[in-house]
């Protein structure tokens, strides 16, 4: 099977199906609820969750009690790359799928002129050739810290059994 077999684009959809089907665009109210909804949460993740995490961290025991503690307030971090991996994905075969970018139905942040065929099949190969790998190396090294990586020293690992097994 040859490179271009991997990347050729699906069939053309009938018109029917998506030639009614455009792009759609996000109201200014939408856009002000997301951008305070984005800022609150930055607000409150600076304010209340980091500090109650570090508390919650510095009151651990010993340092293996510490390392169990840091797996559970890292493990979180692993969705967003799981998501960025989703997406870069999706992008990438609707792209190719509908040979326009943005593609019916996408969810766009502002009015943005269809681009050609020759972008989007631009865009959907190079999204899969080389941000889906960049994703999928992200996710998993972060997956290994996050379940068996060492967080800590090697000296602090060899103390605690109990992440050995």
């Amino acid at each position: 099977m040859s490179l271009e077999d991997w990347f050729r684009i699906a069939p053309e959809l009938p018109p029917s199906t998506a030639a009614g089907i455009a792009p759609r665009n996000v109201s200014r109210m939408t856009q002000a609820v997301i951008i305070v909804a984005g800022l609150g949460f930055m607000v409150l993740w600076g304010q209340v969750l980091m500090p109650m995490a570090s508390a919650w961290l510095k009151t651990s025991p010993d340092a293996c009690e510490a390392i169990v503690r840091m797996r559970i307030m890292l493990a979180p971090l692993l969705l967003i790359h799981f998501a960025v991996l989703f997406y870069v994905l999706l992008d990438g075969l609707r792209s190719l799928q509908y040979g326009q970018w943005p593609w019916p139905g996408m969810w766009l942040w502002k009015d943005t002129p269809i681009r050609s065929k020759t972008y989007a099949l631009w865009r959907g190969r190079l999204m899969l050739a080389i941000g889906l790998p960049v994703m999928l190396g992200v996710a998993g090294y972060m997956t290994w810290i996050v379940l068996f990586g060492q967080l800590l020293s090697p000296e602090v690992h060899a103390q605690c059994p109990s992440l050995h097994q």
